[in-house]
């Protein structure tokens, strides 16, 4: 599903908060003041270790998927097997 802008914001600042990154304001050309968000070291490294993770992670699903695609019979949409024969 998508966000909502209210959800956005306060994953920001929890991630401030966590001090994963820092914000400061800023006037726009049209005098907006808008917040500027910038990652910390500490936002780059837990960043880095998340993706680490998520590798990890997909490499053992796609193991798994391998086995299975080779060990047993894909499911068809109807919920039939399929018939290598």
């Amino acid at each position: 599903g998508r966000f909502r802008t209210g959800s956005v914001y306060t994953i920001l600042n929890r991630m401030e908060e966590y001090g994963l990154l820092v914000s400061s304001q800023e006037e726009s050309e049209e005098g907006r003041t808008r917040r500027i968000y910038e990652i910390t070291e500490e936002g780059r490294e837990r960043l880095k270790t998340g993706l680490e993770y998520m590798l990890l992670r997909k490499r053992f699903l796609d193991q798994m998927e391998e086995y299975y695609r080779r060990h047993f019979q894909e499911p068809q949409p109807n919920g039939e097997m399929k018939d290598d024969a």
